[in-house]
């Protein structure tokens, strides 16, 4: 709260502790409403689906509220990948990086790194991660920089697991509000806007630029390769094909099938998934918006599976859904709540090298890997949430 002035003159709130805690904890608070009188104030939590109503409190309240301990810790966001022995994922809210080696049976946190700013290698707001195939580079969207940056990895697989402060280094960084080539010729007011990142076959880099709707694609050293719409619509604008601005659209991710040829693009407002070739040729689309068995209500992560079939996590209905590679719905896994095999809000979706399945279960604070028969193998993140997954202790024998 601050006076007229800007000067900063109360604050209140802590963090939530335990697993979707209320009573006047909060958690990732995105909207506010105060009383003509001043005397209430509503708080909404988009992440928690509710609002908390707060009223006036006393001077001594004031004061032990402005003592308590804030727990600043921070959380998996919406994107992860994995290659080799490593989990990588995102961490907004620090903002910056955390990478888990996953040699032993619960993958361990060996590094993070982050910092808030616009310098090359500080995050604003980094919304999407790839490792290469080989785990030894690692590539960042930071859409509030409107940057792409790739990081060296030193971890060769065999050596001893620690904790590594130094094992990532910055190797290369591009601004996409300075590359000409990627610039929208009739929306020049733009700005570049990069949620998803994914590697293709062979080595090139494509990125999801949600603000023109595009799929940008570079080489490794992040040379502008070429570009093209992730919509289905026939119109042409700037000499490139399947835009509208009109049409409601907001792709959210992207994969790339195993093979190559294909790109699939997320597109959360459509509630679908839209096919195209390597050169943005729009072949089909399948999903629909509804809470059906087969349809998506607020789609939010997309990733291939070796075999070519694609898995769609939805936010809103907390599970993941399958279908092959046409389209064809082959079944679902997950359901709400914080058990093993249940999620909140899941978001970013990624296979390992053995073919099991790792789901950011965002709303959850952790993430959960699955074998190939839907089974939780592994969990790894927040403290307070993996709690419910490990087996209870038997009660102690009464004499």
């Amino acid at each position: 709260m601050f006076d007229r002035a800007g000067k900063r003159v109360h604050g209140f709130g802590i963090h939530a502790l335990q697993p979707h805690e209320g009573a006047g904890k909060l958690h990732y608070p995105d909207g506010l409403a105060l009383a003509p009188d001043g005397a209430r104030m509503l708080v909404v939590e988009g992440f928690e689906d509710r609002a908390q109503l707060f009223g006036p409190i006393s001077a001594s309240e004031r004061a032990l509220t402005a003592n308590q301990e804030r727990n600043t810790a921070s959380h998996f966001g919406g994107a992860l990948d994995a290659a080799g022995v490593l989990y990588a994922a995102v961490e907004p809210s620090a903002p910056g990086i955390v990478v888990l080696d996953t040699t032993l049976s619960e993958p361990a946190e060996i590094t993070r790194w982050s910092g808030y700013g616009e310098r090359v290698a500080q995050f604003v707001r980094p919304d999407a991660i790839e490792l290469s195939p080989d785990a030894r580079r690692l590539y960042v969207a930071d859409a509030g920089n409107a940057r792409i940056t790739a990081w060296l990895v030193d971890r060769p697989a065999g050596t001893p697991l620690k904790y590594d402060p130094a094992l990532a280094r910055l190797s290369l960084a591009l601004d996409l509000r300075r590359l000409e080539a990627v610039r929208w010729r009739d929306e020049p007011e733009l700005v570049p806007d990069p949620v998803a990142i994914e590697c293709a076959p062979g080595g090139a880099l494509l990125v999801l630029d949600a603000a023109t709707r595009r799929v940008l694609e570079f080489g490794p050293d992040l040379a502008f390769l070429y570009a093209f719409v992730a919509t289905h619509d026939t119109n042409t604008i700037a000499g490139l094909p399947g835009h509208r601005w009109n049409e409601p659209s907001r792709p959210v991710d992207l994969a790339v099938s195993p093979k190559g040829d294909l790109v699939f693009v997320l597109d959360a407002l459509g509630a679908c998934v839209r096919v195209f070739d390597r050169a943005g040729k729009p072949l089909r689309e399948f999903g629909s918006h509804g809470d059906g068995e087969q349809q998506l209500l607020r789609p939010a992560g997309l990733t291939c599976a070796p075999d070519g079939s694609v898995w769609v996590a939805d936010e809103a209905r907390s599970r993941v859904l399958h279908f092959d590679a046409k389209g064809a719905y082959l079944g679902a896994l997950g359901k709400p709540g914080l058990a093993r095999g249940e999620f909140a809000k899941p978001r970013g979706l990624a296979f390992d090298p053995a073919g099991n399945l790792v789901v950011l279960d965002w709303g959850n604070h952790r993430g959960q890997t699955f074998d190939a028969e839907g089974r939780a193998v592994s969990a790894f993140g927040s403290r307070a949430y993996l709690q419910a997954l490990r087996p209870k202790a038997p009660a102690p024998k009464k004499d």
